[in-house]
């Protein structure tokens, strides 16, 4: 993943995943990444707990969004034509046989038929996924599941649909010391008392809408380089069980359509179960963390002050709130990157509402200021530090001890610090103000006034850099 790349994350809670992403998009800490993250969750309790993990990342480059993902809505690039991503993270729900070391609840539930429940709505996620990727682009199929019902046969699936356009990747050298088998070509098909079927035509009427004639493997499987397909097995590395499959787009959609199209009408015709995971509800009210927001909603000399004070070049074009229930602005503002707001632009239709969107860059403070009505949020520093650096309006460099000794306290005396410190303050006029602490290349934000130093940054990070500059904290 580079930070030009556009990426969608198709069912994306709890977020582990969508924030490893991230960080590889990010690898630059001296450019805002020029490509995007969508992490879509159908999902709204799931939902909630996404927004909450990509909160504290607080990118700019990603949304939150919540489709089913096999109806991942078509959106429009800025030309007006379909908009394809690079990389499409697909971690389908699954039975989640992988994980008994730790949810030992899942042996006892266990049957066969929790696979085959799952698998075809696994693989209309899947295809979906392979639709949206532009050519030359890499899909990850993964589950947290070993059976092959829900992982090789969709991959085989996939493969025969869209012959001629998808591939299997060799990933096996990339992990070195990393134990794992290959993918299999041949499996069983077995129903939920165990009973075995070698042909869809053995399928008893009452159970060929949980079992469909895909799932039974075929000569062709043999030719589908399925080996390079990675079974992660519980006891080989000490961990869970996992499947992951890397497919790469060879062609263009159209290349393929009239093969898909026929592979696919078995599954029309045929009734399928789908299993979803439910969505808490609160009275007759579903809960939902989708919000509306109003794009260039903080204009004229709000935007110029906060510019000015922190010596920023921010776009009004790229900076949105969300409304509250009342259809007021609320107090934070958020920042887009160029790409993410020019996806929003194009199809504000199908992205009317959206659970999170940019990173939060200020907050209006209820402190009068002759300068700005805004303060910069902490946790957007991280992204603006070039930005910041460069203009050095409200930085500040510092000595390794003054940096540990504000570090170590949420609060402390003007009086303990050094004498260059107090005067740079006293230069800047006090107020929100980075600690800049040269051979880290690290901020760190405070709020100064003439016999305080607050520290702007939250206890369980205060903590965590204590730790990592082995330096006791005082909170």
């Amino acid at each position: 993943i580079e930070p030009h790349h556009n990426v969608l994350d198709m069912c994306a809670a709890p977020g582990s995943k969508t924030i490893q992403v991230l960080e590889e998009m990010h690898k630059d800490p001296k450019k805002i990444p020029s490509g995007f993250v969508i992490a879509n969750e159908v999902d709204q309790q799931r939902c909630s707990k996404l927004a909450g993990n990509l909160n504290l990342f607080n990118s700019p480059v990603v949304a939150l969004t919540s489709f089913k993902g096999q109806d991942f809505p078509d959106l429009k690039d800025e030309k007006g034509g379909e908009l394809l991503y690079d990389r499409i993270v697909c971690d389908v729900p699954c039975s989640g046989d992988g994980t008994i070391r730790k949810n030992p609840n899942v042996w006892n539930l266990w049957n066969p038929a929790r696979g085959n429940h799952r698998s075809s709505l696994q693989l209309k996620i899947a295809r979906r996924g392979v639709e949206l990727l532009a050519q030359n682009g890499l899909m990850a199929y993964s589950s947290c599941s070993i059976n092959q019902i829900e992982n090789e046969c969709v991959v085989a699936q996939l493969l025969k649909e869209f012959e001629g356009s998808l591939e299997l990747v060799d990933m096996s050298h990339k992990f070195p010391g990393l134990r794992f088998e290959g993918g299999l070509a041949t499996w069983c098909v077995f129903d939920k008392e165990m009973r075995e079927y070698t042909s869809y035509a053995q399928v008893p009427e009452t159970l060929q809408s949980q079992m469909l004639p895909y799932m039974f493997p075929d000569e062709r499987n043999r030719h589908l380089n399925l080996e390079r397909c990675m079974r992660f097995l519980p006891h080989y590395n000490d961990d869970g069980g996992f499947f992951v499959a890397i497919l790469r787009k060879t062609a263009n959609n159209s290349q393929s359509s009239t093969k898909r199209s026929n592979a696919k009408l078995y599954e029309e015709t045929e009734p399928t179960t789908e299993i979803s995971r439910p969505v808490t509800t609160y009275a007759s009210e579903p809960f939902t963390i989708m919000k509306k927001f109003e794009l260039n909603s903080f204009a004229g000399s709000d935007l110029e002050d906060l510019n000015e004070y922190y010596g920023l070049d921010i776009n009004t074009e790229n900076v949105h709130h969300f409304a509250k229930e009342d259809g007021s602005p609320s107090k934070f503002l958020y920042y887009m990157n160029d790409s993410l707001t020019q996806v929003i632009k194009n199809n504000r239709e199908a992205l009317n509402e959206v659970g999170l969107l940019g990173a939060q860059l200020a907050k209006k403070t209820a402190l009068k200021h002759p300068k700005t009505n805004y303060q910069l949020r902490s946790d957007a520093i991280w992204w603006l530090q070039h930005q910041l650096n460069s203009e050095k309006r409200r930085v500040v460099e510092v000595s390794r001890q003054d940096f540990d000794k504000v570090l170590s306290h949420r609060e402390i005396s003007t009086q303990e610090v050094s004498s260059e410190l107090r005067q740079a303050l006293i230069e800047k006029d006090f107020g929100l103000t980075l600690l800049y602490l040269e051979e880290y290349d690290m901020m760190l934000p405070i709020v100064s006034s003439a016999t305080s130093l607050q520290l702007g940054i939250t206890r369980v990070s205060q903590k965590s850099l204590c730790g990592l500059f082995n330096i006791a904290c005082h909170s």
